[in-house]
């Protein structure tokens, strides 16, 4: 699913469950430090995030807002998982990126 956002608008809020797997298709967002209060770094159109997060059924760790007009593409964690385990390159890349998130 496709969502529009406005400029600082909240993507994601720190301490919610992260159900999706995200992708910047226009525009750019801005992860903020754990006080919500500094930028803490960018994710640039065309990135993704929360792949992580969104397998391991965590919580987000920052909150995420909209640097001016963004587009966000919301890829729910059983089509993630589908399609991860769909190929067996995609499942193995998947379980090394895990592996390194510990």
């Amino acid at each position: 699913m496709k969502r529009s956002f406005f400029h600082k608008e909240v993507i994601v809020k720190r301490g919610n469950k992260a159900e999706s797997f995200l992708v910047i298709l226009k525009g750019k967002a801005l992860v903020l430090n754990s006080m919500g209060n500094e930028v803490f770094s960018e994710i640039q159109e065309n990135q993704s995030f929360g792949l992580i997060e969104t397998l391991k059924n965590i919580k987000w760790k920052n909150t995420i807002v909209s640097e001016k007009n963004s587009e966000i593409l919301f890829i729910p964690k059983e089509k993630l998982i589908k399609n991860i385990f769909s190929s067996k390159l995609l499942t193995n890349l998947t379980l090394n990126i895990l592996k390194m998130a510990k």
